[in-house]
């Protein structure tokens, strides 16, 4: 989506998803109401946030306090109920994504191998858009207007946190043209765009939490751990990082983390440009955004100007092929090539690659540099050991190691120097020619290798036409695959800056629809601070199939709301003995408020324990209430 990703900037982290969500439909012949889950959630958040009414000009404010960069203008707010929500984004993508322009990154996540076989990518991305968008701002000209999603037209607490985010966007547009900021030539997956979008996201997922924090008052700095100007304590780094917590089901991996990354990345990134220099340090980087998505995992690039190197391949072109696209794939999806392996896709020094069309058939050619001799061998042995994972090992040629299955796409990879180099296309045959200029010498006398002919001690294609495919070429020993972590600290160390919050592929275990195991998800909901609260509030709307976790949620929630319930009486109290001159009785309830407080931390762990272990353990009162919930 060459526009449509700049112009909807959508919020697709937990709010958004969650406040998308409908209630649950009452079983058959059930003739009492089943709670809805959404007003429960919004009668929460209110009675945290403040129930008072408000609109869309308060809000501005709110927002604008919470940012520190004043509105230059006010932004309109539409509402659009679900209906018209995906009447208007069809609208849309079929405008900013024409189906050339989704063909081409189709065929691209294919010669990279990240895209199931006949998998409809533009098909994906627009059902992916329409279920978890919550509410966007439209930053095309003659629009600049700001979406809310509604039913009954109101800005609800759940709302109002949604159009924080958004109205954050509406602002960076005021002084930087969103619109404009990215060529229309690059794809969405090219690793200039994501770190552009990185640095938005993160900024408007940053100034959404102080908003929070905001409206939650003193209640919020507890919760958070006492978190400075910075948003959350050193726990919302790594939750934000934990396996499955930002699943988006049903999307491959690449398409989730194009569309989810740039906000978990980019929230860091903006938190480390908010600690060096505020407000003013990120309405700088709006008109100097990072080039590279290297920049946002590690911010002391981005502080001291350290740019990647420009790379292309160096193969020729293919002969009669025409240039489909080109582009950079960066550090952040080169993690998602390698199977989630961050430290193999650190040490990145830069890369490009180059798609061509060959009489309707596709080919690639793609080299990556890196920053040191170790930094590439480590990113070769993990890509070797991901084709090697995922498709039969055919042989080599020319130092080109050569992966894939007969009659199906081929694979080829090599180590040149600190380089590492990538090339596939549709067949062996049209293979073997894009790797005829690196075998030049060793075939006849153009230099050019005949499928099935012997180059070096293995044919390199042969086994791809013949019943019997091998390994025989390929390294097997154990110090080719032996884990890469013991070999010592990497040339991007986290010395240097940046929190890599990379989502890990979903395993066999999943089996919510949250995307994680069942017990995972209960452990998550009794998490300390706020994220134990949030998650719950995310997993009593989104979660349908899973009771052990509907369950742990609802009791979650009740605990907090007790613990929130229990502190508010307690200060209460304090403050009336104060008054009344008997202010020791007052500090001797503080002290024992400072017991309760490490008995309900003590509780918290015990039911972590207890949902990580499987079971459905019962606190006193809460529990029941919460299983009749379920």
């Amino acid at each position: 989506m060459r526009r449509l990703a700049a112009a909807l900037l959508v919020w697709l982290s937990w709010a958004a998803w969650a406040s998308a969500q409908t209630p649950p439909v009452p079983p058959a012949g059930e003739a009492e109401r089943q709670p809805d889950l959404g007003e429960m959630v919004d009668a929460l958040l209110g009675g945290l946030m403040g129930a008072a009414p408000t609109d869309a000009l308060t809000l501005q404010k709110e927002v604008e306090e919470a940012g520190g960069i004043r509105f230059r203008r006010d932004v309109p707010v539409a509402f659009l109920t679900h209906a018209q929500l995906g009447s208007y984004l069809r609208e849309l993508f079929d405008e900013e994504y024409p189906k050339a322009e989704a063909l081409a990154d189709q065929r691209l996540l294919n010669a990279f191998d990240l895209l199931p076989a006949g998998t409809d990518l533009r098909s994906l991305r627009a059902r992916v858009l329409e279920e978890n968008v919550a509410g966007f701002y439209d930053d095309r000209p003659g629009q600049r207007r700001l979406y809310a999603v509604s039913e009954n037209r109101s800005l609800t607490p759940m709302n109002q946190i949604v159009l924080a985010h958004e109205m954050r966007h509406a602002l960076q547009d005021q002084y930087a043209d969103l619109h404009a900021l990215v060529s229309d030539s690059r794809s969405d997956f090219d690793d200039r765009r994501v770190a552009v979008m990185a640095l938005f996201e993160g900024d408007a997922t940053l100034v959404m939490e102080r908003f929070l924090r905001q409206r939650l008052g003193s209640l919020g700095t507890a919760l958070g751990g006492g978190g400075g100007e910075g948003g959350l304590d050193e726990a919302g780094p790594a939750a934000l990082a934990m396996p499955g917590l930002f699943e988006v089901p049903g999307a491959p991996p690449i398409v989730r983390d194009q569309l989810v990354q740039p906000y978990l990345t980019g929230l860091t990134f903006a938190r480390a440009l908010w600690e060096r220099g505020g407000a003013e340090a990120l309405r700088g980087a709006w008109s100097a955004p990072p080039v590279s998505t290297e920049q946002v995992l590690h911010p002391a690039l981005f502080f001291a100007h350290q740019a990647p190197r420009a790379v292309s391949p160096r193969q020729p072109a293919p002969s009669g092929g025409r240039l489909v696209s080109e582009g950079v794939f960066g550090e952040l999806l080169l993690r998602t090539l390698v199977d989630g392996d961050q430290a193999a896709a650190e040490g990145w020094a830069g890369d490009g690659w180059r798609l061509w069309d060959v009489g309707g058939r596709t080919a690639l050619l793609w080299r990556s540099e890196w920053a040191s001799s170790r930094d590439a061998d480590e990113f070769h042995q993990a890509l070797r050991r991901r084709f090697a994972q995922h498709h039969a090992g055919t042989g080599e040629v020319a130092g080109w190691e050569t992966f894939g299955e007969k009659g199906a796409r081929a694979f080829a990879v090599r180590r040149d120097g600190d380089a590492v180099e990538l090339a596939s296309a549709d067949d062996a045959a049209l293979l073997a020619t894009l790797l005829g200029a690196s075998a030049r010498g060793a075939g006849d006398e153009d230099g050019a290798p005949r499928p099935g002919e012997a180059t070096g001690s293995t044919g390199p294609w042969s086994n791809l036409t013949s019943p019997a495919v091998g390994l025989e070429s390929q390294d097997t020993s154990p110090d080719a695959d032996q884990t890469l972590a013991g070999r010592g600290v990497s040339a991007r160390d986290s010395s240097r800056g940046g929190a890599m919050a990379t989502s890990t592929p979903p395993g066999a275990g999943n089996q919510t629809n949250l995307g994680m195991a069942p017990n995972v998800a209960g452990l998550l909901c009794y998490v300390p601070c706020c994220i134990g609260l949030i998650f719950s509030i995310v997993a009593v709307i989104v979660e349908k199939q899973s009771r052990f976790v509907r369950f742990h949620a609802f009791q979650s929630l009740l605990l907090h709301a007790a613990a929130i319930v229990l502190g508010l009486g307690a200060s209460a109290v304090r403050m009336a003995l104060a008054f009344s001159g008997l202010g020791m009785v007052g500090l001797l309830l503080s002290l024992v408020q400072i017991v309760v407080g490490f008995g309900l931390l003590a509780v918290t762990i015990l039911m972590m324990i207890k949902a990580n272990s499987g079971e459905e353990f019962e606190l006193p009162v809460i529990g029941p209430m919460a299983r009749n919930w379920v």
